[in-house]
């Protein structure tokens, strides 16, 4: 009688890989993986450059509007200064209301740019935002005591900072005034910030 073959047992000296086998597979894992995150980083920045951008865009469109709607209501004839020519400010009446037909205008309205840092002409960026001397834009209306700067009762409101450092131009051609800034936003951490030029007008209708 012929004994029946014994069973055949694995030679596990060999199972697994071996320490080179692991070592390319781990350095294979980690090429694949630094891309796939490298990608998904500049993609990431490129979809927040895109949104800051848009947004910056978004808000100019939103002063602008804000702007034309107070001087499309002023007294031509009140705007100081007179015949402006890329300045930084206007000053103006508008209108309050209307007796027998006749406008009846108000007390003086500023639009103007100010400081936004402690030191506004060192060319440095003194607040830590990214942005080198900006300024802000505000408006308000000059209740008495009037002033050239604007008292606790005048109520100053601020439409925007990130101006670029005498940026902000009104310039009259014709009945027109033609608005002009510059805003800045830094878009990548560690670079300079970019800029975005916005321009727009409106005509004066009294």
């Amino acid at each position: 009688m012929v004994p029946a073959p014994r069973p055949r047992i694995p030679d596990r000296s060999r199972a697994g890989l071996s320490l080179v086998e692991t070592m390319m597979v781990v350095s294979l894992l980690t090429v694949v993986a630094v891309t796939v995150g490298k990608s998904f980083l500049d993609s990431s920045r490129a979809y927040s450059a895109v949104t800051l951008m848009m947004h910056t865009t978004s808000r100019a469109q939103t002063i602008l509007d804000r702007l034309e709607a107070e001087i499309i209501t002023g007294k031509f004839l009140s705007i100081v200064p007179v015949s402006p020519f890329k300045s930084n400010s206007l000053t103006f009446q508008k209108i309050v209301g209307v007796t027998n037909g006749v406008p009846n205008f108000g007390n003086p309205f500023h639009i103007e740019v100010f400081p936004v840092e402690t030191n506004p002409t060192d060319g440095l960026d003194n607040n830590g935002n990214g942005l080198v001397d900006e300024e802000g834009v505000r408006n308000w209306e000059d209740f008495l005591p009037y002033g050239a700067t604007p008292g606790a009762e005048d109520s100053p409101v601020i439409l925007c900072t990130k101006l670029v450092q005498n940026s902000l131009h009104f310039t009259q051609q014709g009945s027109c005034i033609v608005i002009e800034m510059t805003l800045q936003e830094v878009i990548e951490r560690g670079k300079p910030a970019k800029t975005f030029h916005f321009r727009s007008a409106v005509k004066v209708r009294n």
